[in-house]
Order: structure tokens, then sequence, then C-alpha cells
């Protein structure tokens, strides 16, 4: 597997399997971690590698940079996640949702959640264009191509412009 594609199976399993409050999406959550980490950890030895010469490359010390940079990139992805932990475990206790106090926190860990979550996938796909210069669509978008907006129409004519 390229790292390419290592890096579109994670996007992939990011989509697919969602991290909810409870038991299972603590389950996810740190599966996903783990995985963003060998991801983080695969870009920067093929950066050293590449870099050292021990990958063949036309430009290795581009290719090198890139790898480190797609590394550095899904370090911010992993961060996001590791942030959106707390909240996953306080929206994830069952005594919280016993109050209205409780209820109305849980509102704020739910938010946190989702904002750390969107935010990691988002960086990910930012780590996808830093390697190949191709953003990836998801993969439960209805249409594989993106449809060009109209065009504006052309503005009133001004007299003395």
């Amino acid at each position: 597997m390229t790292s390419a594609e290592a890096l579109d199976a994670v996007l992939d399993d990011l989509r697919t399997y969602r991290v909810d409050p409870g038991a299972g999406g603590l389950f996810t959550a740190l599966r996903q971690v783990d995985l963003l980490g060998h991801l983080a950890l695969r870009f920067t030895g093929d950066g050293y590698h590449t870099h050292t010469g021990d990958i063949e490359s036309d430009n290795p010390t581009q290719d090198a940079l890139t790898a480190h940079q797609t590394a550095a990139t899904i370090g911010r992805a992993f961060a996001h996640y590791t942030q959106a932990l707390p909240a996953l475990t306080q929206a994830s206790d069952p005594t919280n949702h016993t109050t209205l106090k409780g209820q109305l926190a849980a509102l704020n860990h739910h938010s946190s959640l989702r904002q750390h979550l969107h935010a990691a996938q988002s960086t990910l796909e930012e780590a996808r264009h830093v390697l190949t210069g191709v953003t990836p669509l998801p993969t439960n978008s209805p249409s594989s191509t993106v449809a060009k907006p109209p065009a504006d129409p052309n503005p009133p004519h001004r007299p003395g412009r």
C-alpha cells in the first residue's frame, strides 16, 4: 500500500465509522487515534528514508519535505482527536444526563466533540492535498464530479465610469 493509499484508507475510516458518545464511540475514537499515530509515523519514516537515499526518488529533498509536511499535518489531526477525547468522555458519562444542568453541559460536550472531529477530518484532507495536490471527494458524495457554479451576470452599465 502506498502512502497516499494509506492516507485515503484512514480518511475513509474516519468518514465511515462515526464517533458518538458511549463505549462504542470511545473504542472507535481510540482506534482512529491509533491509526493517525501509525500514519504520522509512516510519513515521518518515508521522509527520512527518502532524504537519506534509502527510497529512490528523482527529487529526494522535495519528496522528503512533502512527506514531512504531510506528517506534520497528520499530527495536527492527531491533536484534534486527542482534544476531542475529554468531551467524548464527558458526553459518554450517563450520570451527566440525569439533571438539567448535566444535560445542558452535555450539549457543550457534544458541540466540542463535533468541532474537533470535523477539524481532524478537514486537516487530514489538507494532508492529502499536501501529499498529492488532490483533494479527495467524500465516499458518500452523490456525484464524483463537482459542478461549476454559474458565472456571475455582467454588472449593469453605469454611465460615467
